[in-house]
């Protein structure tokens, strides 16, 4: 009869631990892919950053090579494939751009899933009172902060990429247009740039995020 007692105690013991080990495989799934776009923003700064210095390096060989290729000896050619591959520097960063505000929103999606289990819990303890005595981080600070702020570290890499690829569009334009346009060149650069940066917050604006 005991043994049948505990048997059963340990049935009961069992299927309530199985909500727990669920929470917290769905918390450690969040935090891992976290962790991962942080990761992912890191090395795609990184492989960025190795473009442009071979594509630079690809404009100093056009221009200051000594041993120029034949093709390359004209001026005109020359500003035409310095302005193609500054052209596809340009374009290289917008995708990238677009790939980094797509990592903030995994982020931000990842950490709304840790913080909504966290209050599952505070919720389901309030005598723990939990939030105030052990929760640095909830739901409601995560929703309240401006994840589109520039001075964040994703904001800063969005600023790094947006500052480069305009300095790319800005040489493409002075390559196209001739010397008396150049004001016209650096008006475009600064809505080209302001653009960038437009759409960086109004991306990962409080509208166009989840609750």
């Amino acid at each position: 009869m005991t043994s049948e007692k505990e048997s059963q105690q340990q049935k009961i013991a069992s299927s309530q631990s199985i909500p727990q080990e669920i929470l917290i495989a769905e918390f450690n799934y969040a935090r891992e892919t976290a962790a991962q776009a942080m990761d992912d923003r890191h090395k795609m700064v990184n492989f960025f950053l190795i473009i442009v210095g071979i594509l630079a390096n690809a404009i100093g060989l056009i221009l200051f090579s000594e041993k120029k290729n034949v093709f390359f000896e004209s001026v005109m050619v020359q500003k035409v494939g310095v302005g193609i591959i500054l052209l596809l520097v340009f374009l290289i960063g917008l995708l990238y751009l677009l790939k980094l505000v797509h990592l903030r929103m995994a982020w931000f999606e990842s950490a709304l899933c840790m913080n909504q289990v966290k209050d599952y819990y505070d919720e389901r303890f309030p005598q723990a009172n939990l939030k105030k005595k052990a929760f640095r981080w909830t739901r409601q600070t995560l929703i309240s902060q401006d994840i589109s702020k520039l001075t964040t570290i994703f904001g800063l890499s969005a600023l790094l990429i947006i500052c480069i690829d305009s300095c790319a569009f800005l040489g493409f334009l002075l390559c196209c247009m001739s010397l008396d346009r150049v004001l016209l060149s650096i008006g475009f650069f600064a809505v080209v740039l302001l653009l960038q940066v437009a759409y960086y917050k109004l991306a990962l604006s409080e509208k166009r995020l989840p609750k």
